[in-house]
């Protein structure tokens, strides 16, 4: 399901940088293609999840986790204005 949404993506935008943002299952969703994204190299600018729980083998993902929170503290202490672009 990942891979049809991240070859749909590409088909719109097919560089990054990306932002994602899923509710519930949307938001796994979200998570995974931001992580095969990040794996290939793309820069994933914000990843949102509303409402998502992690899976429970997320050890091998921590350090992504960490760049992602990274990331979403940067975007937060952004002036509005800045964010839409």
């Amino acid at each position: 399901m990942a891979e049809r949404y991240l070859e749909y993506l590409r088909s719109v935008k097919p560089k990054g940088p990306y932002c994602l943002m899923g509710f519930c299952l949307g938001g796994l969703m979200a998570y995974e293609v931001a992580r095969r994204l990040t794996e290939a190299g793309e820069e994933v600018a914000f990843l949102g999840l509303f409402n998502s729980v992690p899976e429970e083998n997320a050890t091998s993902s921590q350090s992504f986790g960490k760049r992602v929170m990274s990331r979403f503290h940067k975007f937060a202490k952004l002036d509005v204005r800045n964010k839409m672009d």
